[in-house]
């Protein structure tokens, strides 16, 4: 999610890597199929069963959540909707890689100084994102129990999230920007916590929660101003002894 995705252009075949094959040459009216025909409305219909189940999820969780539902609410037959994605189960991931796959879009590599200050924006930009936001909200809490289909989603989501702003933590301490005695990885579970708590009581009450007040509240306890990250000169003063 946090990570650079790397393709490349060759295949292992045993211990043997031999290069792909080559992608065959389209006719143009393969191309136009592929711009205009069955393709595109295909994509265009998954669009909008996802956006039928994000507000299903919302209304009624996972749980109580019915393929019936998604369809009526998409304008669709069970069995049309069925015909994209077979279960329930597959509703949810779709869903869910949808919201990764925002997320993640321009984020710094791993490593970056700048990683830090790219997830906090987000998580703002997130929060005027209703539909996708209280879906991570109720289905995060849904999936503590371990029998729920996205609980695995969600513990390696968060392992991932850690380990993403502890890197962060790292270069920032590394560039002179941090308190270098701070423990990154601490830093990177508060981060967490302050992001999903917060939003669970902005979500109650909008109008007296300013999460971006409470971080920079936060941030500046800790000595840190991640928007001169990457500047050279250092942008926290150490802390005394």
């Amino acid at each position: 999610m946090y990570h650079e995705n790397r393709a490349t252009n060759v295949i292992s075949s045993n211990s043997r890597t031999v290069p792909a094959e080559e992608p065959q040459h389209m006719s143009s009216s393969d191309e136009a199929r592929t711009a205009r025909g069955p393709y595109a409305k295909t994509a265009t219909v998954r669009r909008k069963i996802i956006e039928a189940c994000l507000e299903v999820f919302n209304e009624s969780g996972y749980r109580a959540m019915t393929v019936k539902a998604v369809a009526e609410r998409a304008g669709m037959s069970q069995r049309g909707l069925v015909h994209h994605f077979a279960t329930k189960e597959a509703l949810l991931f779709a869903v869910l890689e949808a919201r990764d796959q925002a997320d993640s879009e321009g984020a710094p590599e791993l490593g970056s100084a700048r990683a830090l200050s790219s997830v906090l924006t987000k998580h703002f930009e997130n929060m005027h994102k209703g539909t996708l936001l209280e879906l991570h909200t109720v289905l995060a809490a849904e999936a503590i129990s371990r029998d729920h289909p996205a609980h695995e989603y969600y513990s390696n989501r968060y392992a991932e999230l850690r380990f993403y702003l502890t890197a962060a933590f790292d270069a920032l301490q590394a560039d002179g920007l941090f308190d270098p005695k701070a423990n990154s990885s601490t830093l990177a579970s508060m981060i967490i916590g302050l992001m999903d708590g917060l939003q669970v009581q902005w979500l109650y009450d909008p109008a007296s929660v300013n999460v971006e007040k409470s971080f920079d509240v936060f941030l500046s306890a800790i000595g840190l101003d991640v928007s001169k990250a990457g500047s050279t000169q250092p942008a926290v003063a150490r802390r005394s002894d």
